[in-house]
């Protein structure tokens, strides 16, 4: 165990990517919490997280990576850049970049990012608001519109013609 966390180190401060629980976490300083850990309350850092026990709270990593691992149970509201879900999830995730949600997640709750993906098996019961590219406006010219039951207004010479002819 020693020596996997030895290689991990080398790899982190020679700014190296490496993986954890099929995640690959980005250069930089990495956090761990284990599975025998509980938190509750609000983390903030300028690192990146990876849980793989309890936290219930609030989580503020904006330019870094959360990764909830395939042991971690969270309940948090979640600011990060990345953010990984592997393990059991129920908050709310606000992500400047990607959410990623892998084949063991279990995921209840909003997600607001740049971009996501899900995983073949992944579990997900959410609200889901993904941020618009520049330029979007432009394709959706070309798409039909699509109105509400109350932008059509009845033709009131139409329903005196069916009232006249008994339709």
């Amino acid at each position: 165990m020693l020596e996997k966390f030895k290689s991990i180190q080398e790899k982190v401060t020679s700014g190296q990517s490496f993986q954890t629980d099929s995640t690959t976490i980005e250069q930089g300083e990495i956090t761990s919490i284990g599975e025998t850990i509980s938190i509750e309350g609000a983390i903030s850092g300028k690192g990146n997280l990876v849980i793989q026990g309890n936290m219930k709270g609030t989580i503020d990593l904006s330019d870094h990576q959360l990764t909830v691992g395939s042991q971690g149970a969270v309940e948090a509201e979640i600011q990060a850049e990345k953010v990984v879900i592997s393990g059991g999830m129920k908050g709310n995730v606000t992500a400047s970049g990607k959410v990623e949600l892998t084949k063991e997640a279990d995921f209840v709750g909003e997600i607001r990012a740049k971009t996501i993906s899900v995983e073949d098996g992944a579990y997900m019961k959410a609200m889901i608001e993904l941020e618009k590219r520049p330029g979007r406006n432009a394709d959706e010219q070309n798409k039909p519109k699509i109105h509400n039951s109350s932008d059509v207004k009845p033709d009131p010479k139409s329903s005196t013609e069916k009232r006249e002819t008994g339709e």
